[in-house]
C-alpha cells in the first residue's frame, strides 16, 4: 500500500524570517546614515550653543517682606564716640556693629528674626547694667507688576532677593539654635553653606545675564553682600565666634536692606 506524504509550510514564519533578514541587511546603512547626520548637523548645533542665549528658566517670584530685631546699645552724635563704645563692648564679649548711615551713629548688638530671642538678649544686657532697646528693621522689597515682572533681569533679581533673605533667616535661626546647644557647629555651618550655594548660583546668573547692564551701585552692593556671606561661613569656632557672627549678621541685614531699597522699575 502506498502513502502520500503532505508537508505544510508555515507561511507566517517564513515571512517573518525574510523580514528580519532584510532588516539586518539594511541596519548597518541606517546606523551609518544616523552617524553622518549627527556629525554634520546635530553635534555642531549643540557645541555652538551659548548657554546665555537660552531664555531665563525662572518666573518672577513675589519678593517676601522680612522683619529683623536688633538690640541697640547706644546712639551717638559722634562716630568716633560710637566706635570707642563699640570697642568697649567687644572687650566684654558683646557684639558691636556701628551703623553710620544716618544722622546719628548707632551701636547695635544682637540681630535676629525672632523677637522673643531679641527680648531675652535685651533683658540679659539690662541685667548687666547696660541701657539698651530693641530696634525693628522692616525690609519690604518693591514688587514689580506688568511687563517689568516679565523682564529677565527682574525675574532673576526677584529670585536673588528671596534667596539672600532665606540665607539671612537661616543664619539667624541656626545661630540661635547653636547658642541654645540644640545643634553643634558642624550643623550650623552645613545649614548656612547649603543656602549660600543657592545665593551664589543666582548671583552669578544675574550679573552675567546677557544684554543686561546691572547698575554699578547695585552690582557693588550684591558683591559686598556676597563677601559678607563668605565671611560668615569662614568664621572659626573660637572664643570670638559669638561676637564675629552677630556683627557680620547685622552687617548682612543692613546690606540686604540697602539692596531691597534699590529695586524699582
Amino acid at each position: 500500500m502506498r502513502y502520500t506524504r503532505f508537508e505544510f509550510k508555515n507561511i507566517n514564519s517564513i515571512n517573518r524570517k525574510r523580514t528580519l533578514t532584510k532588516f539586518l541587511l539594511i541596519l548597518p546603512f541606517i546606523i551609518a546614515l544616523g552617524f553622518m547626520l549627527s556629525k554634520l548637523f546635530i553635534l555642531p548645533n549643540i557645541l555652538e550653543r551659548n548657554p546665555q542665549d537660552e531664555k531665563v528658566k525662572y518666573v518672577y517670584q513675589y519678593m517676601e517682606s522680612r522683619s529683623f530685631y536688633l538690640v541697640q546699645m547706644g546712639a551717638f552724635a559722634s562716630s568716633d564716640n560710637a566706635k570707642a563704645y563699640a570697642e568697649t563692648l567687644r572687650n566684654n564679649n558683646i557684639p558691636a556693629y556701628v551703623d553710620n548711615s544716618g544722622k546719628y551713629s548707632f551701636v547695635l548688638s544682637y540681630a535676629g528674626a525672632d523677637r522673643k530671642t531679641a527680648e531675652d538678649k535685651l533683658k540679659y544686657y539690662k541685667s548687666n547694667g547696660y541701657i539698651c532697646l530693641i530696634k525693628q528693621i522692616d525690609i519690604i522689597p518693591y514688587n514689580l507688576q506688568g511687563e517689568n515682572a516679565l523682564d529677565d533681569r527682574y525675574i532673576l533679581l526677584s529670585r536673588l532677593v528671596n534667596e539672600a533673605g532665606s540665607f539671612i533667616d537661616c543664619c539667624s535661626s541656626s545661630f540661635d539654635s547653636f547658642e541654645q546647644e540644640k545643634i553643634d557647629y558642624s550643623v550650623l555651618t552645613k545649614n548656612i553653606k547649603k543656602l549660600y550655594m543657592n545665593v551664589n548660583e543666582c548671583l552669578n546668573e544675574y550679573v552675567n545675564l546677557k544684554n543686561v547692564q546691572v547698575p554699578e551701585e547695585e552690582y557693588e552692593g550684591w558683591r559686598e553682600l556676597d563677601r559678607i556671606m563668605n565671611d560668615i561661613i569662614d568664621i572659626d569656632n573660637d572664643s570670638d565666634l559669638y561676637v564675629k557672627f552677630n556683627e557680620k549678621l547685622i552687617q548682612a541685614i543692613y546690606g540686604y536692606l540697602r539692596l531691597a531699597e534699590m529695586i524699582k522699575p
